[in-house]
């Protein structure tokens, strides 16, 4: 996709919503004449932005501009970009399409995510994120995936080389049902160790949630997406609005749009390990912003309720993570690694007695 191309789509996206609903197909017939995809393109756009509840509108208006940056990208499969030869594609979302290729240089396979343009499109974003993907690729964690370098296609997109691990993304997993409670204890003190890594390096995740994370056949979790969910802003239009992260998994604190710190990643692991106990996720409604309510102010269901053999201590644990004021909450996730490692040894050890 032409950078030009998308950066047509957003004046013209700035331009039609300030234009009376009613007004707006006269408007497209002049400003894209005979250019159809063009007006296609902006209609999506508009679509999402109209359907979308106000408070979270950037949501819609990504995944819809994430959809038609894929339309206009193209597949990649077989082709060769610098020393990686794509051979398949293993998904999509947001914040981009993730393709399987081969290192042919070191003989390896690896992961390339190509970054939707509306990310990267200007200069400063694009500063901004190489200084943030760089701090990221400085990490190395057992428990975090690598990233061996930033890229860019011939067509001045940018892609991120990841390792490639093969095995399946937590989301997978809960989606075929509730977890065992050993299990998901595992993964979560496996999750709180990257981490506490990360933000000993003061990084912060910001949207950590199943399907960031990638267990592999051996069991081993893998974290991805550091640092990306910091340049999920749509574009100025809608910038201001943003709400950084996925809803299901929403500190407080981001819900009300508020700065956030390391223990905004410790209320989504809370979320996350809720869920993978529960098969639920712990606060959900019908609407949009009848969720944002429930993360605001109401409690979770007793995970006891959910599924009665939850040890106390694992609904203790969460119930601290979930704390809506964050003073409440574990002061760091090298804390909350230290009381799931500490259940984990108990437990192990109650089974060997």
């Amino acid at each position: 996709m032409e950078p030009e191309r998308w950066r047509q789509i957003d004046e013209l996206l700035e331009q039609a919503l300030e234009v009376a609903p009613k007004d707006r197909p006269a408007f497209l017939d002049a400003a894209c004449d005979e250019d159809q995809g063009l007006r296609s393109q902006v209609e999506k756009l508009l679509r999402a932005h109209e359907h979308a509840d106000g408070f979270l509108a950037a949501s819609a208006l990504e995944t819809a501009a994430a959809e038609i940056a894929q339309d206009l990208t193209g597949t990649l499969v077989g082709r060769t970009l610098g020393h990686y030869h794509v051979i398949s594609r293993l998904g999509a979302g947001g914040m981009g399409v993730v393709y399987l290729a081969r290192d042919v240089r070191l003989e390896r396979m690896v992961a390339l995510k190509f970054l939707p343009l509306h990310l990267i499109l200007d200069e400063e974003q694009r500063i901004r994120f190489l200084r943030e993907a760089k701090a990221s690729a400085a990490l190395e964690h057992p428990n975090i995936g690598a990233i061996h370098e930033i890229a860019e296609a011939p067509d001045g997109q940018m892609f991120i080389v990841m390792g490639y691990y093969e095995g399946d993304t937590l989301k997978h997993r809960i989606q075929r049902g509730a977890l065992m409670v050993k299990e998901a204890v595992d993964f979560a003190r496996q999750i709180a160790s990257g981490l506490s890594h990360a933000h000993g390096r003061n990084i912060v995740h910001r949207d950590v949630k199943p399907s960031n994370v990638l267990v592999t056949r051996e069991g081993v979790v893998k974290i991805i997406d550091f640092g990306l969910a910091k340049f999920s802003g749509l574009s100025r239009i809608t910038e201001a609005e943003r709400v950084m992260g996925t809803l299901a998994y929403l500190s407080p604190e981001q819900a009300r749009g508020e700065d956030v710190d390391q223990r905004t990643d410790i209320w989504s692991l809370g979320a996350v390990l809720y869920e993978m106990v529960s098969g639920q996720v712990p606060f959900q409604a019908q609407h949009r912003e009848a969720t944002i309510h429930c993360i605001l102010e109401e409690k979770p269901k007793p995970l006891k309720q959910l599924r009665p053999d939850t040890p106390i201590e694992i609904e203790r644990i969460v119930g601290r993570a979930l704390q809506k004021d964050p003073k409440s909450r574990y002061a760091s996730a090298a804390e909350l690694l230290k009381d799931l490692t500490d259940y984990q040894s108990r437990a192990t050890a109650s089974e060997q007695t």
